[in-house]
């Protein structure tokens, strides 16, 4: 599989028309060349539809689960060896449903569709939140967290004496900060570039002055590169033959991968294909310049060879063909 690095040299003389070319430094991928490479990919993700699957597997945990941030999400599953449907939020609702998932009144443990959130875990209850690194980060790194508090009203705080809407919590190794508010729940979280992995607990104690009295449930752990967090999330019913709620489920997922955009050299593309590539960067560069029609003359090739690429490399579904024999069948031979 090719990397970021493998790209660059290649693919920066189509960037812009070659008008960037010399523009491949900068963190994280801040570059015109790489933005352009992460642009072309993400086009070109698309044309894949379905095609871009995964064998993973999945902890769930008490009901719910989150999946990774480069899965789109759960085409087929299997929690604990059984097979389970994957449902939108609408199965729910139907009269053939298994109900609201807080009762006890249904046995199905099929998975159904939650959508978005930016934790990995729920918070328990209104809780104050705790920020920490496993890296030194530079002195001004913070986090945003915006969400609710125990009153179900949106928290708000003040910065140099403007009110901004949640609250800002600094981020080091050494010392673990929390939020002055308690968060019922969070519904966005605004992280910078980092050098490490940020971790958020919900934390409480009996004696806010003696960490030995700290309680701490983990609701996320987040990539040094990702700044808008943000996980496709799953309920299922929880066996109900199992006696305990607070139960781990084992899930075997064929999952549709995600378009994470590639930011170090040594990232691998999820588009392993050259050729398309350079043939979406010219798409890109006549649709910025207002030829929309030659710009689409591109894109169709690229479109053309991915899929090419993608027929010649995929396993041949081994199903056998059967033929059989019946009334007005005269042509067809026997089994």
């Amino acid at each position: 599989m090719q990397t970021l690095g493998d790209l660059l040299p290649q693919l920066a003389p189509f960037a812009d028309g070659g008008l960037c070319v010399d523009d491949t430094g900068g963190p994280s991928g801040t570059n015109r060349v790489v933005l352009r490479i992460n642009e072309a990919g993400q086009r070109l993700w698309e044309k894949l539809g379905g095609k871009l699957i995964r064998c993973v597997r999945i902890c769930g945990h008490n009901g719910c689960i989150t999946c990774g941030r480069d899965i789109e999400k759960i085409l087929k599953a299997r929690i604990d060896g059984n097979f389970a449907h994957v449902f939108d939020k609408w199965y729910e609702f139907i009269e053939g449903g298994p109900g609201m998932l807080d009762d006890d009144s249904s046995n199905y443990v099929d998975l159904i569709d939650r959508e978005q959130a930016v934790l990995q875990y729920d918070i328990p209850e209104p809780m104050r939140i705790m920020v920490f690194s496993d890296t030194a980060e530079v002195q001004t790194a913070q986090i945003l967290i915006r969400g609710f508090d125990e009153t179900n009203r949106e928290v708000r705080t003040q910065v140099d004496g403007q009110w901004v809407m949640g609250e800002y919590v600094p981020i080091t190794r050494d010392i673990g900060y929390y939020t002055q508010n308690k968060f019922s729940h969070v519904t966005n979280v605004l992280k910078p570039v980092t050098n490490g992995y940020v971790y958020l607990s919900a934390v409480t104690a009996d004696d806010w002055d003696d960490p030995a009295t700290l309680t701490r449930e983990h609701l996320a752990g987040y990539h040094p590169d990702e700044t808008r967090p943000s996980y496709r999330r799953y309920a299922f019913k929880t066996n109900a033959y199992q006696e305990v709620t607070d139960y781990d489920y084992r899930i075997n997922a064929l999952v549709k991968m995600k378009f994470v955009p590639m930011t170090h050299t040594s990232d691998p593309s999820i588009i392993d294909n050259m050729p398309a590539y350079k043939m979406m960067l010219q798409a890109m560069r006549y649709y910025d310049s207002g030829d929309p029609e030659l710009g689409l003359v591109y894109e169709r090739h690229a479109e053309r060879i991915l899929l090419e690429n993608v027929g010649n490399s995929a396993t041949v579904q081994a199903i056998p063909e059967f033929q059989m024999s019946g009334f007005s069948m005269e042509d067809v031979e026997d089994v």
